[in-house]
């Protein structure tokens, strides 16, 4: 809000919203049809986007591209911080490098379509009001070459700044310069381990958590159990879903709306040693918590390998279908992995609504397509059931539109289908994923299958698939008792309300 910081007195948004400029840059709209929109593919470092319609950024903002001078001051404050949170990046590095891309995009509030840039009224309970665009800061974009460094790398960054002017790092992420160095790939492969994981955004919640002291030290209890899990099973590679930036949330007497606010910055911090790429899928705009407030939440991918890219699917949606109301995307990176050559990593999370899922699984296979790995591997929180259409289409056992897919479910590969809500105490604690505290179902897969660049001779074998974080903390494991669930004040502390699955190649 531009005007915001000049008021005297409080001024609070009253609710109302209009249209005040049409965004799109070419007559193709965001909408297929029947209030569906468009599935959007966006590289945000090359600014390239799947048809000219598509300025949605993630669900609720809209990308307002804008030239930005390597001098600016705004520029060098990015360049300045990235060193505090990117340990294998530092001043020095940063000094010796030199910038060759700098990509920056306004947020700006929009519509359901993603089609339009809104205002808001503001008010400050008196006679004053005004209609007002609704600004949520900025993404930097940057991409630096370290030629002196032996071999020769690429350094990308992307750092979102709050309105607050705080800064902090989504993606980060270094690869060889030299297409040479990154070398075919042997006959024989290594072992290649991925894990799949909902983190459960910021759980547990302000509304049972008044005391936000209280709040951090049951969240930061958690995030410690969940870390134990991932470092329990060493993945190689992570995906990750429900990944929260809240600029409300944080530890008590630091900062908020900054890095504090991160969830992939107190989950990175926990796993060093791994590049990573984190994007919001949706922002919650609420009137409760101010018209400043960002709220973002979405998928994320760890590599101990080096990344290469990253781009986003904005996923289909109905903006008429309750179910269907937030936006949802897949994340893709391309990993460089040693004895494998590159790998195609997807992190989705699916959407409440069955009709939303049968359009995303099309849309997701069409962007598999597009693969370049010896390895493609799908995973994620997919809201479905192995018995659903969305989930036999993936296994190429059910046609929608007139087509079907060819991936392969790691843990039907190497075990049976457990039964919907089984008691049998073994599917219970090594088969089902959700919920944690009492699993009924599974929901949380690893789809996969072999790449053309693989070849006949280097035939991908899958070793292993199993299910991970079944034990809450040490300390809290007695507190278990019949009927006692995720959101109980005294209930154990679980690394998530869903638990991860892992495979090795």
């Amino acid at each position: 809000w531009e005007f915001w910081p000049r008021t005297r007195r409080q001024v609070r948004p009253t609710g109302r919203r209009k249209q005040i400029s049409d965004s799109f840059e070419g007559k193709e709209g965001p909408f297929l049809g029947g209030g569906v929109t468009r599935p959007c593919l966006v590289d945000a470092f090359t600014r390239e986007r799947a048809h000219a319609g598509c300025n949605q950024g993630y669900g609720s903002v809209l990308w307002n591209f804008t030239d930005i001078s390597i001098h600016s001051r705004a520029l060098r404050e990015v360049l300045q911080f990235i060193p505090r949170e990117v340990p294998a990046l530092s001043h020095r590095d940063l000094a010796a490098a030199e910038l060759v891309r700098a990509v920056r995009f306004d947020l700006r509030y929009t519509d359901d379509s993603g089609g339009t840039q809104l205002a808001m009224e503001m008010s400050d309970g008196g006679g004053l009001r005004f209609w007002n665009p609704v600004n949520l800061g900025s993404m930097f974009f940057l991409e630096l070459e370290a030629a002196a460094s032996s071999p020769p790398l690429v350094h990308r960054a992307a750092v979102a700044q709050t309105k607050a002017g705080h800064h902090t790092v989504f993606q980060y992420y270094a690869f060889p310069a030299i297409t040479a160095a990154r070398g075919p790939p042997p006959a024989l492969p290594l072992s290649l381990t991925c894990m799949t994981f909902n983190v459960w955004n910021v759980n547990p919640p302000s509304y049972l958590y008044r005391d936000p002291e209280a709040r951090w030290q049951r969240y930061s209890s958690r995030l410690d159990q969940l870390a134990q899990v991932v470092r329990s099973t060493n993945p190689d590679i992570i995906a990750l879903q429900e990944v929260r930036h809240d600029d409300l949330f944080g530890p008590p007497n630091q900062p908020r709306a900054s890095s504090s606010s991160s969830q992939i910055r107190h989950i990175v911090d926990r796993l060093p040693g791994y590049q990573y790429v984190y994007h919001p899928a949706m922002m919650y705009l609420s009137r409760e918590r101010g018209g400043t407030v960002r709220e973002e939440e979405g998928p994320a991918i760890l590599s101990r390998f080096p990344i290469l890219n990253a781009r986003h699917l904005l996923l289909p949606r109905d903006v008429h279908d309750g179910e269907d109301e937030h936006q949802r995307a897949c994340l893709h990176a391309q990993v460089l992995v040693e004895g494998w050559g590159v790998v195609d990593v997807y992190s989705t999370h699916f959407s409440l609504s069955e009709k939303g899922r049968d359009r995303s699984v099309g849309s997701i296979l069409d962007l598999m397509h597009q693969g370049e790995g010896s390895l493609q591997v799908l995973m994620g929180d997919l809201n479905a059931e192995p018995q659903e259409r969305a989930m036999r289409f993936l296994r190429g056992e059910a046609d929608i539109g007139g087509h079907t897919g060819d991936l392969r479910d790691a843990w039907l590969d190497l075990h049976p289908e457990p039964k919907p809500g089984s008691t049998d105490p073994w599917e219970v604690k090594h088969a089902l994923t959700f919920p944690s505290c009492n699993p009924v179902k599974r929901i949380d897969y690893i789809y996969w299958r072999q790449g053309p660049p693989a070849g006949p001779s280097r035939k991908v074998e899958l070793k292993s698939c199993d299910v991970r974080g079944q034990d809450p903390t040490v300390e809290t494991q007695g507190y278990h008792r019949e009927g006692l669930g995720m959101l109980d004040m005294d209930s154990p502390v679980w690394a998530s309300d869903h638990r991860a699955v892992v495979s090795t190649f």
